[in-house]
């Protein structure tokens, strides 16, 4: 079976997108919206050797309080209110549900990993252009043409 090299790639794009999206759309279809709010800026443990900062949000479930570790850098004002998403089967899981607080991090990677395959698609000497992928089950499983 061979396939030509843009259709290749669209396919690795799309596959992509969909494993880094999907894990964040079924999470937050599974999810409830809830206000909290915004406790402190904490740094971390003295004694550890990079410290890092961390948010500390909570909010309120029935009778308890719930806390969790936002995003860092949110320079919000003690006391401020945010909007959280957690799980309803474990509120525990939750997250400050903005831009940052919610799809950075699948961003982030998506955009080096689309890189990397951009650059690979681009470069002639890995894949001329007009060649076409092909794939086997023998001892070489993927050629070009």
């Amino acid at each position: 079976m061979a396939i030509p090299r843009t259709i290749f790639f669209l396919a690795l794009v799309l596959i992509l997108a969909t494993t880094l999206f999907s894990g964040k759309m079924v999470w937050l279809l599974d999810s409830a919206e809830t206000t909290g709010i915004f406790a402190f800026q904490g740094r971390g443990n003295a004694l550890d050797q990079i410290r890092t900062s961390n948010s500390f949000c909570y909010f309120k479930k029935g009778k308890d309080t719930i806390w969790f570790k936002a995003p860092e850098g949110l320079k919000l004002k003690e006391g401020a209110i945010i909007t959280v998403r957690y799980q309803r089967n474990n509120p525990a899981d939750a997250r400050v549900f903005s831009f940052r607080g919610f799809w950075r991090g699948s961003i982030i990677y998506g955009i080096i990993i689309f890189l990397l395959i951009l650059v690979a698609f681009l470069n002639k000497e890995i894949f001329p252009k007009g060649s076409t992928i092909g794939f086997s089950n023998k001892k070489t499983l993927i050629y070009i043409t």
